[in-house]
């Protein structure tokens, strides 16, 4: 399966929680989160990456 649509997640957290910022982290990995660095953010209850092909 080359593609994993995260639309329908994203939606379910946004109704839960408060967010203030969401960042793609593919291609430019962690990096990209330093575009939230003025407001913060915290890292908890990570996924476990899926098994690469």
């Amino acid at each position: 399966e080359p593609t994993q649509i995260y639309v329908k997640p994203i939606l379910e957290i946004l109704s839960r929680c408060e967010i203030h910022g969401l960042a793609n982290i593919t291609g430019g990995a962690f990096t990209k989160l330093l575009r939230l660095k003025k407001t913060g953010f915290v890292l908890d209850m990570m996924p476990e990456p899926p098994k690469i092909m």
